[in-house]
């Protein structure tokens, strides 16, 4: 545009002095001939008015002519205006990451931008001139697209929802929009579509709704723990009266025996239970990490693939560590079943192995990973020669609902609890891995000294501490409970009151005053629960002792203002109950 502007002024320059040398030349040329021809017609004119009216003819063509050059100008003004405007727009278009394709009348498609392409992997040339059908799918009816077809050809926009397909064969989730565009005549000239993949919008909201299943089972994991727990409490407690009866047969003893030995491995399912759905409690005790380990590698035989070889091999002695050991169990379990997916499309001998050895921290590991020096750690190898892990992957293997596993094999979520779980445990965890060549993964948890490991035996579960005939007021809303505590506590020579709920016990409480050394309450309860009528006791008497007994872990919803000084979880030894009951009193 700057070009023709000035090769314009150029042009007009030069009309201009040619017009006024024209004159000029007029003036120095002998016309006397030629004028005194045209005298005779015109007697009135002069030499110098003639040349005079040539100047002004001349002058009046260049104004013609400029203002032509002018209008010109304006036109292509007005045509340069446009076209930025053009490519501003088609600009747009080709940026979007929405795709968007223009289709004729007959639905012919006539352009594509980039995004399309990105979305569906198709290339403009092929599918320009092709029929948008390309991206059908299965998972619409005909009649879907019926009514789309009629919608957009009465002029109305239609709005959906669709599942396309790549041209891989995969399939897409779409939201899509599909506009007429008109003539002047008010005609349909083409169709425009602007779709958006909503892939990572359905994978959002699927993390929400698990989120949302994972909180109702957790409530009725809670729900039935409580309940069930009672009843295991109730077991376990007349068993225990049960045994205490000097003239039973030994064999009836034995009997007794299982069924509180029963009574406890259910407590512990319904604990696993809990902790799967977070609401449960650690259970920090010391624990032999071979045959805890090991014993989770037996434990994913039976549930691999009969090609995986599964190894185990420990190189230590017997280590202790303070953990819970169901959790650990759990880690092991992922760990290792992580390992046999990861090994699933391997011909020619897939194997895992598990390592177990002991580690004293250097230089190295204390800067890496934060380690205080002289703690010693047992180390577990979870190694397969699988698949492997890319470089940019690993970053991202311990964040939550991070998978690389197709939908419906995993959440993406055990890597990140296990994560947890081990820093929990005062552990660090760390994955080696090349594409190809398999991964290991590297448990690294604290040990303690073998003086420190003391296991619970059946001597010590029968074991029970005794009081002095202070007084307890025992408050649980299950009668088989409260009647088998009430016998238990008293057997412990405890005097005992009892009630079921909560404001029973509190105008039990306020009745006995003096007497009660020991207020032990269930926490879930009609009328008035555990928490509630503690929190009234306390501000009767600030020094009141409080023990609460729950079927599942409530300790993170229990206002600190109750200030309970004890918190024990369904079902519970008698030995326990003795002991904290013990503790708490002579505390």
């Amino acid at each position: 545009m700057q070009s023709l502007r000035k090769s314009l002024a150029i042009k007009l320059l030069v009309l201009f002095l040619a017009s006024c040398l024209m004159a000029l030349a007029l003036s120095a040329v002998d016309f006397t001939e030629t004028f005194h021809e045209f005298s005779r017609a015109h007697e009135d004119w002069e030499l110098d008015e003639l040349i005079l009216a040539i100047f002004f003819f001349s002058v009046g063509l260049l104004l013609l002519f400029f203002q032509n050059v002018t209008e010109n100008l304006e036109v292509e003004d007005k045509l340069a205006v446009n076209s930025h405007q053009l490519l501003k727009y088609r600009n747009a278009i080709m940026q979007m990451n929405e795709s968007v394709i223009i289709t004729d009348q007959s639905g012919r498609i006539e352009f594509v931008n980039p995004a399309f392409s990105t979305i569906t992997g198709y290339s403009e040339d092929d599918v320009v001139g092709k029929d948008p059908s390309v991206l059908k799918s299965s998972a619409q009816d005909p009649k879907y697209y019926d009514e789309l077809w009629q919608t957009i050809s009465r002029g109305e926009v239609w709005k959906g929802e669709l599942i396309d397909r790549k041209k891989d064969g995969s399939f897409y989730p779409a939201e899509m929009t599909i506009s007429p565009l008109f003539r002047e005549d008010g005609s349909i000239s083409h169709y425009i579509a602007v779709q958006q993949d909503v892939s990572e919008k359905r994978e959002l909201e699927e993390r929400f709704h698990h989120m949302q299943k994972m909180e109702a089972i957790g409530t009725l994991v809670g729900g039935i723990a409580h309940d069930f727990n009672n009843t295991l409490s109730g077991i376990s407690a007349n068993a225990f009266l049960a045994k205490r009866k000097a003239s039973l047969p030994d064999d009836t003893v034995r009997r007794l025996e299982t069924i509180e030995s029963l009574s406890f491995g259910a407590g512990e399912m319904i604990s696993k239970l809990l902790s799967f759905a977070r609401k449960g409690v650690m259970n920090m005790v010391s624990l032999e990490v071979t045959s805890l380990f090991q014993g989770a590698m037996e434990t994913s035989r039976l549930l691999v693939s009969k090609n995986v070889t599964l190894t185990f091999k420990n190189c230590i002695s017997k280590t202790y560590i303070i953990g819970d050991a169901d959790l650990l169990y759990q880690v092991m379990m992922n760990l290792i079943n992580n390992a046999c997916d990861a090994v699933e499309e391997v011909r020619e001998a897939p194997s895992v192995t598990v390592t177990v050895d002991e580690l004293i921290e250097d230089d190295l590991f204390i800067s890496r990973f934060g380690a205080s020096k002289g703690m010693g750690f047992v180390h577990v190898a979870v190694s397969d020669n699988g698949i492997g892990i890319d470089a940019e992957t690993i970053q991202y293997i311990f964040d939550p609902y991070f998978t690389t596993k197709e939908q419906g094999k995993g959440t993406g979520l055990g890597l990140a609890m296990i994560f947890g779980t081990v820093k929990s445990h005062n552990g660090y965890i760390d994955v080696e891995s090349e594409p190809g060549l398999g991964s290991t993964f590297h448990l690294y948890l604290p040990v303690i000294q073998a003086s420190l490991h003391q296991p619970e035996d059946k001597a010590s579960r029968e074991e029970t501490f005794n009081g002095n005939m202070e007084t307890i007021l025992f408050v649980d809303d299950n009668d088989e409970i409260n009647e088998g505590m009430t016998t238990v506590i008293r057997d412990l020579n405890y005097r005992v009151l009892s009630c079921s709920n909560g404001k029973e016990g509190l105008e039990l409480y306020k009745q006995h005053l003096d007497e009660i050394s020991l207020v032990v309450m269930d926490v879930v309860m009609p009328v008035m629960s555990g928490p509630e009528a503690a929190k009234t006791m306390r501000e009767i008497n600030p020094d009141v002792k409080i023990i609460l007994i729950s079927g599942y872990d409530l300790s993170h919803e229990l206002d600190d203002e109750i200030n309970h000084d004890e918190l024990i979880h369904k079902p519970f030894s008698i030995r326990k109950i003795s002991e904290t009951i013990y503790r708490t009193i002579y505390a």
